[in-house]
């Protein structure tokens, strides 16, 4: 089911009989994703593949001048209710000249290296994308924990080369064929939580960075 609103296109799509993984089952898929992220990258480093990744600040960031990308086409915007890496995965097949230049946001913990992904074993967006790749192993612990709000907390960790080779969790996180598997860049960043409002909550009380 789709609806297009002026550039934006929401599509909605549930897969059908989704897979239900319980703790036990996640904790397998998780070590074994753990395990094997190194050798995956390096079975894939011709394709880009890398464990290494970047801490940013936006006081390192080069701004973009405007005309560093001048009369390019506007671009349509989908939303699409399926997992992160999957949409990732369909974008490339739709689209070969898309592989190497597709990045996913991936909504993190500031706090904890993925929220704390090998103790809860939950599913959230961040751990879900940590199932499926190497993306986990790039996401060094001496990166946290970065501030949430005020100076410093525009940051996060850029992590050029995650290799996607399992499926989402809604398909068991099922082993991708090494043709079916792909290389994508991911940016780390974190929303800002618990702010304090104003007396009337009209606002919140303190700029966010």
């Amino acid at each position: 089911m789709g609806a297009v609103l002026g550039k934006y296109r929401f599509i909605m799509s549930e897969p059908s009989n989704p897979v239900v993984l319980h703790y036990s089952e996640r904790k397998v898929i998780s070590e074994d994703t753990i395990a094997r992220s190194q050798a995956i990258v390096q079975a894939h480093a011709a394709e880009g593949a890398t464990l290494d990744s970047s801490f940013l600040t936006l006081d390192k960031m080069p701004r973009m001048e405007r005309s560093a990308c001048p009369n390019f086409p506007p671009s349509e915007i989908k939303v699409v209710n399926l997992d992160s890496f999957t949409v990732a995965r369909d974008i490339m097949r739709e689209s070969p000249d898309a592989r190497g230049k597709t990045t996913v946001l991936n909504l993190a913990s500031d706090a904890r290296r993925a929220g704390g992904w090998v103790q809860s074993l939950s599913k959230t967006q961040e751990e879900a994308l940590c199932y499926s790749s190497t993306l986990y192993a790039t996401l060094e612990p001496k990166y946290y924990p970065w501030p949430n709000v005020g100076p410093g907390s525009a940051a996060g960790i850029y992590s050029p080369g995650v290799v996607i080779f399992k499926d989402d969790l809604d398909h068991g996180c099922a082993e991708l064929q090494p043709s079916d598997r792909r290389v994508v860049s991911v940016i780390t960043v974190a929303a800002p939580r618990h702010r304090a409002l104003t007396e009337d909550s009209s606002t919140f009380k303190n700029p966010s960075f």
